[in-house]
């Protein structure tokens, strides 16, 4: 348009637009119509599309806050359950124990007597 209309920038446009014939132009405007009315469709189905993808978005972040509320619950309770198992484990392990030492401490005794009625058998033999 400056080799055109040189420092007149209207005039230069008036120059070009004057060349065209009314039909030529009437389907460059027609032309102009079906494309700005293509946008305005495809603007309107991108706007639907953010909205349904936001929609979807927002739902799987429900159902992430959701799964991380059950995984959290879940992991306290399997802690739960674990120490309240080691604590009923060292509860079993000091029943054994005591039991291991009663069963010792009464095989001492029954030696113990053993001994103590071999003595006094042997006693009561040399009485006789």
């Amino acid at each position: 348009m400056s080799k055109i209309g040189g420092s007149n920038p209207i005039a230069a446009l008036l120059q070009i637009a004057s060349t065209f014939s009314a039909d030529s132009l009437n389907k460059v405007i027609s032309q102009l119509d079906a494309l700005r009315v293509s946008y305005v469709e495809a603007l309107k189905n991108d706007k639907a599309e953010e909205a349904e993808a936001e929609a979807e978005y927002r739902h799987l972040l429900g159902e992430i806050q959701s799964t991380r509320t059950q995984v959290t619950s879940a992991l306290a309770e399997a802690r739960s359950t674990k120490k309240a198992k080691e604590a009923n484990r060292e509860v079993q392990y000091s029943k054994r124990d005591a039991a291991i030492e009663a069963s010792t401490q009464a095989a001492a005794n029954i030696l113990a007597k053993e001994n103590e009625a071999a003595d006094e058998l042997a006693q009561w033999g040399k009485e006789k």
